[in-house]
């Protein structure tokens, strides 16, 4: 292989594709020729392995051997299929493929009947198939697109429309044009320059709407032009006054653009490449598949078509161009994507913390699997609101974007860290139920993800090429672990991965000890959430209770100082303070108090405009082993919304927010007090535009691009692995 995205080094393309010309057919795949003499304009080399027209459906088959062989031989860096059947005749193997869809490969082929062929159904299904293994897809329009079932495969195919050489079709005069066919200069003729035997190409209407025509220009002729040299088709289109389409469906059409750069207008029913409706207003024009409406178009691009004849092909439309989108689109299927699988320890719709919105922005760009928190029978023992979880697994794979799904593992006997051997033995089913779903990623780099010990023994597992441990918190020390336990399995998972990311400065020093491939990456937040105003009905109560307020958002538990915040709320009672999530501690003392309101759990949604609505916001945590490796989401979140956050002293990672003004730092409880003061004194315009600048940068897509950053770094040094 000679190249990577990005790299300008030439590529060696293998085409594999039934569209090119033969003696029998010396019309058929000329667009096709056109192309990839452009593609060698570029100073790539291209290989051609025609398929030929005769022997069938068979003959895609029989011609795997002889592909083979021209890839061994070859050694091509990627590998371009033309016409999705063609696909059929490609090998598995480890070159990457693209595939080019060209219309009837994905819309069928209707038979004198006026159904589908039962062969162009079979095709059609091929053309599905060929569509999912390739890496890459290319169709010729956002009609075509919509005609692939999976939106997985949609969202790896790019547009890629039609393009003519200007050099050749070009506007040439009209007069010259028609003395050199012998063609009379008094008629009106609007060409139908379509293929005649194809019943979807409707002759019948063409003729009908030249008949509705005729009424206001009665010297008007339908002009059928087919099987003519392709170099003769510019003077075709100099001859004609019109071009008429009259399809059922179309991918393109390339003739379209021809008639467009040779400056003739072009009435058409809605097929193929919308987009041109859009882009040349003057030149086409849309019509209801009726004679009556379509005679009607073509009197209106009759009468208002310029006498002047100037090319009206849209920009980005010509051959080069179209060429470098396509070795644009070899580099990227040559980079191969990477796929991810996510092992976590929580729901995908449970609490929103830090797998969840790392997971969905890396499936902005590359395919993830996240696998959601183990349940069994003895969890709903302990916690019966999840007995649902059990079932879930039922459902498979959930795709909740193009790149992202989430796969719940099977209800197996699970017991968590305590009886480490047990899971192990659970993981060697579970790893067969998550592999047979990540079996699709067809990813020459698969990077395994795991934010908890447990999943130490998935490392090497996987099929992965890196193994990352993303952890965001000490989970030792959270009181529902196993301490020496958790330890031990911490450190064999530390020593074991390729990269860790540390959600606190904190954090990764304790881990960099075991892994110093060990990056610190901080908590973010949602921007769009922030950009958005949320229904005022959805905060009435928020905007009920008295100005000013002060917010503490997350779950009050043991690492809160409830006593600190009653302080605060006794010594402040001008001040509203607003609680916002669940409580798992005795908070008796809090709701006594007449200016502490309990507002529960909100949707995360909420949480922007309850912020806004706040003057300051506290996190009045005690300093713990747990806590003073975490640099909460909460913080950014007040930032992002504009207020101050008033935290105590209770991670070293607060110094620099401090040194910044980004957050006001307290060491005692009297200065907590004095602070959430000065924070809500300092509410003005000025300061949460300052704050809010800030806050808005701490996005999970600039925490992404730092971790893609390590990960193109680590996976350029990695083994390959074969992917399972």
């Amino acid at each position: 292989m000679s190249a990577r995205s990005g790299d300008p080094t030439p590529l060696t393309i293998l085409v594999v594709t039934s569209m090119h010309p033969s003696s029998a057919y010396p019309l058929r795949g000329v667009v096709v020729v056109r192309l990839l003499d452009a593609l060698r304009r570029l100073g790539h080399r291209v290989e051609l392995i025609p398929l030929g027209e005769r022997g069938g459906p068979w003959r895609y088959v029989q011609a795997r051997a002889r592909v083979a062989r021209a890839i061994a031989a070859l050694q091509p860096d990627v590998i371009h299929v033309i016409f999705g059947y063609s696909g059929l005749a490609v090998p598995a193997g480890r070159v990457p493929i693209v595939t080019t869809l060209c219309g009837d490969d994905l819309n069928g082929t209707v038979g004198s009947s006026g159904g589908l062929t039962w062969t162009s159904r079979l095709g059609v299904l091929v053309s599905q198939w060929v569509a999912w293994r390739s890496g890459r897809c290319i169709v010729v329009s956002d009609t075509l697109r919509d005609r692939l079932w999976s939106s997985a495969v949609r969202a790896k195919t790019g547009v890629i429309r039609d393009a003519v050489d200007p050099a050749l079709f070009r506007p040439l005069p009209r007069q010259a044009a028609r003395a050199r066919l012998g063609l009379s200069d008094d008629e009106v003729l609007v060409i139908f320059p379509h293929d005649v035997t194809q019943p979807t190409k409707r002759l019948w209407l063409a003729e009908a709407a030249v008949g509705e025509l005729r009424r206001w220009v009665p010297q008007a002729r339908l002009w059928v032009v087919n099987g003519r040299a392709p170099d003769e088709m510019p003077w075709h289109y100099a001859a004609a006054d019109a071009m008429i389409v009259t399809s059922v469906r179309e991918g393109g059409p390339s003739s379209v653009k021809e008639a467009l750069a040779c400056g003739v207008p072009v009435v058409s029913v809605p097929v193929g490449d919308l987009e041109l409706f859009r882009e040349a207003p003057q030149m086409m024009v849309r019509a209801a598949d009726r004679p009556a409406d379509l005679g009607e178009a073509l009197r209106h691009a009759l009468s208002r078509a310029p006498a002047d004849r100037r090319s009206c092909l849209p920009p980005g439309l010509t051959l080069d161009e179209a060429a470098r989108g396509v070795a644009g689109v070899y580099r990227d299927a040559i980079a191969a994507p990477r796929s991810h699988v996510y092992l976590a320890c929580n729901f995908w719709d449970g609490l929103w913390i830090i797998q969840q919105p790392v997971a969905q922005e890396i499936a902005r760009d590359e395919p993830v699997l996240y696998v959601e928190r183990f349940v069994s029978l003895f969890t709903v023992l302990r916690y019966p609101r999840l007995w649902r979880r059990l079932f879930t697994w039922l459902r498979g794979a959930r795709r909740v974007s193009d790149r992202l799904r989430v796969l719940a593992p099977l209800p197996l006997f699970h017991l968590g860290h305590r009886v480490p051997w047990l899971f192990r033995l659970e993981f060697r089913l579970q790893r067969w139920w998550i592999l047979w779903w990540a079996r699709g990623d067809r990813s020459d780099a698969r990077v395994l993800w795991m934010d908890h010990p447990l999943y130490e023994c998935a490392v090497g597992r996987m099929g992965e090429r890196l193994a990352v441990y993303h952890v965001a918190d000490e989970i030792a020390a959270f009181p529902t672990s196993h301490p020496a336990t958790t330890e031990a399995l911490e450190r064999s998972m530390l020593r074991r991965v390729g990269l860790v990311f540390a959600a606190a400065a904190r954090l990764a020093d304790d881990k960099r000890r075991w892994n110093p491939r060990t990056l610190t990456v901080w908590n973010a937040i949602d921007r769009a959430a922030f950009e958005r105003e949320p229904p005022r009905d959805e905060l009435a109560d928020v905007e009920r209770i008295p100005a000013p307020r002060v917010a503490f958002v997350g779950v009050l538990d043991r690492w809160v100082d409830l006593d600190l915040l009653a302080l605060a709320a006794t010594r402040l009672p001008r001040m509203q303070f607003l609680l916002v999530g669940p409580s798992h501690v005795d908070d008796r003392a809090l709701r006594a108090l007449p200016n502490v309101h309990f507002l529960g759990r909100r949707d995360r949604s909420l949480v922007p405009g309850i912020l806004g609505r706040c003057a300051a916001s506290v996190v009045p945590f005690r300093k713990t082993r747990l806590t003073e490796r975490i640099v909460p989401l909460k913080i950014f979140e007040a930032l992002a919304a504009g207020i101050l956050p008033v935290c105590t002293d209770f991670s070293a990672d607060l110094a620099g927010l401090e040194r910044d003004g980004y957050a006001l730092v307290a060491r005692s409880p009297e200065a907590f007090v004095a602070a959430v003061e000065r924070a809500v004194a300092a509410d003005t315009a000025a300061n949460r535009e300052r704050l809010g600048r800030y806050g808005r940068a701490q996005t999970w897509r600039a925490r992404w691009e730092q971790m893609r950053a390590a990960l193109d770094e680590s996976l350029t040094s990695a083994p390959r692995r074969s992917v399972s």
